[in-house]
């Protein structure tokens, strides 16, 4: 899943960023600790990056990550809503690698190797069938909070306008 919005505010962006800067909770290794309902992130520049504060959290949470950029209108944001960009990579690593071990098993059992048993070459499917099972569950289970997400947003920005 993943969604892109673009907001134009009749603001500066120096003026935008700064709002948002007030907005929401700077991310830091003690983050986690906050009773905080505001949603936490990034600015660095003219680019942000933000998440709610939610009983879920890791590689597959929602985040809002976008760039302000002056318009004759004042400052035009356009955001995407996704996962981190690290996490399907990792997980396309992991299920390469898994296909890589059921490629290697599979070979040994085929040459007759003696200690490859014919229900070793399974495990890695096993492994693999559990990777997408997760990745599917979580994606599922993050949608409601990326309509959130996008509820927060547009209380910042105002209402979307079609790309």
């Amino acid at each position: 899943m993943e969604l892109t919005r673009s907001y134009i505010v009749p603001k500066p962006p120096a003026e935008l960023l700064s709002r948002l800067g007030k907005d929401i909770d700077e991310n830091d290794a003690l983050a986690w600790l906050s009773f905080s309902d505001r949603p936490e992130g990034t600015i660095s520049g003219d680019w942000f990056e933000f998440k709610l504060r939610t009983g879920m959290n890791g590689s597959y949470k929602p985040v809002l990550e976008g760039k302000v950029t002056p318009c004759p209108e004042g400052s035009l944001v356009r955001g995407r809503v996704g996962v981190e960009r690290f996490a399907p990579v990792v997980m396309k690593l992991w299920l390469a690698g898994t296909m890589g071990f059921q490629v290697l098993f599979l070979l040994a059992f085929l040459a007759g190797s003696p200690t490859f048993k014919g229900w070793i070459v399974v495990a890695p499917t096993g492994m693999a069938i559990c990777g997408l099972a997760l990745y599917r569950l979580n994606k599922m289970l993050s949608e409601p909070e990326a309509s959130k997400l996008l509820k927060v947003a547009d209380g910042f920005w105002g209402p979307a306008k079609a790309d």
